[in-house]
């Protein structure tokens, strides 16, 4: 029985949808701003071979998720943490609208008018380093 249950799990995380791996990146790439210090870059290798292999049934994600393919490209290799908290922004208002599909959230700083998305219910603002200091926006 365990090993059923351990099958089902395995399947489970491997067959879920493209889409849903990026949103997980995303969330991990917002973590990473959250808890390292301001001027410390964070690690964005991978998410531009993610987004170009997605082959999502939808047509208007597909469509979402051309707009968002170069800034994606510019973040992951953006050279200082400035253009990449830019880049992740504007790469999050993008997908904003698709990731309430996956059970994400977005939110935008008050201060920086800064977007990040995230699947916590608290928004634990990563470009202010402050719990609970963000509108959820969708």
């Amino acid at each position: 029985m365990r090993t059923l249950f351990t099958y089902i799990v395995a399947s489970s995380i491997i067959s879920a949808p493209a889409e849903e791996k990026l949103f997980e990146r995303l969330d991990l790439m917002q973590r990473d701003l959250y808890s390292k210090g301001t001027d410390q870059m964070i690690h964005t290798k991978g998410i531009y071979h993610l987004i170009q292999n997605l082959e999502s049934s939808s047509l208007d994600s597909k469509n979402i998720l051309a707009k968002a393919w170069r800034n994606i490209a510019l973040l992951e290799n953006a050279i200082n943490r400035k253009d990449q908290e830019q880049y992740l922004s504007e790469t999050c208002l993008i997908l904003k609208d698709l990731a309430a599909n996956f059970r994400y959230a977005a939110y935008i700083c008050p201060v920086t008018n800064k977007i990040w998305i995230t699947k916590a219910n608290i928004a634990n603002n990563p470009y202010l380093q402050k719990k609970d200091s963000g509108k959820r926006i969708s």
